[in-house]
């Protein structure tokens, strides 16, 4: 089995539809995004998505900034109620994977104490985890760069609270972009023993494109070689910055790609 191509989307059909024109095998949408639509709009996104020939079958963003999942603010019951509007929501999309970045939504409070906010996250990850397990979607806890989170910044960091979490539908995410920004090493991604479930790209390079030029093709493939370490044969989606012509980049984001089936 070959790693399947994707992008994130939004909600944005015109790139829905730029995805299969190129090739690619799926695309990602902001769960926040498709969460937030009124009914009318839910269905008539869910028509338009269905009938463009490519299916959604990731999702990214999943807490609006105002539902804390950490700090003092947690309140599990309504962290349960948008969790099974908006899975619901992504279950008739076709989405098999939700990734938990929602940096807004799992910052530490300064003065917050740690330990604690670990043990919040983890309750947090049981909670929508069993919700999601009821929708047939696995969810992916996405470490980010330390310019926009204080908290699970590297995929050991993801790792160890996934473990923790010890859900079946929970998992980790390794995004090479943030791996690159925190200066982290594949080991992690190496021996993530199983619990890699979905993958997120950018170039090596602060300007987070899409990987598009030759200077690109060193990073893929140290990259790649971590995965084919750790027998990874899932998705991986391209998250970042496009420029001004999605489609042509997405076109030219392909032959770096192809190194991760090489």
């Amino acid at each position: 089995m070959s790693i399947r191509f994707g992008a994130c989307i939004g909600i944005d059909l015109d790139k829905l539809t730029a995805l299969r024109d190129c090739g690619y095998s799926y695309a990602e949408t902001s769960l926040s995004a498709v969460a937030g639509l009124s009914d009318s709009e839910f269905d008539s996104f869910l028509i338009s998505a269905k009938n463009a020939g490519i299916p959604i079958e990731a999702c990214n963003g999943f807490f609006p900034a105002d539902i804390k999942i950490v700090g003092d603010s947690v309140d599990y019951d309504l962290v349960a109620a948008y969790t099974k509007r908006a899975l619901a929501r992504a279950s008739a999309l076709g989405v098999r994977v939700a990734v938990l970045g929602s940096a807004k939504s799992r910052a530490v409070p300064d003065g917050f104490d740690r330990k604690t906010a670990e043990e919040q996250f983890v309750t947090a990850l049981r909670v929508c985890g069993d919700i999601a397990a009821a929708c047939g979607i696995g969810i992916a806890i996405e470490p980010l760069r330390t310019g926009e989170c204080n908290f699970v910044n590297t995929v050991a960091e993801g790792l160890e609270l996934c473990a923790r979490a010890d859900h079946p539908a929970v998992g980790c995410l390794a995004d090479f972009y943030h791996v690159f920004m925190n200066g982290e090493s594949m080991d992690a991604v190496a021996h993530s023993n199983g619990r890699l479930i979905h993958t997120h790209i950018a170039r090596a390079n602060a300007d987070r494109l899409y990987p598009h030029s030759s200077e690109d093709e060193a990073a893929c493939r140290v990259w790649a070689q971590a995965l084919r370490d750790c027998g990874y044969r899932g998705r991986m989606s391209l998250e970042g910055r496009s420029g001004d012509d999605f489609a042509a980049m997405i076109q030219k984001a392909k032959e770096y790609l192809n190194i991760f089936n090489a």
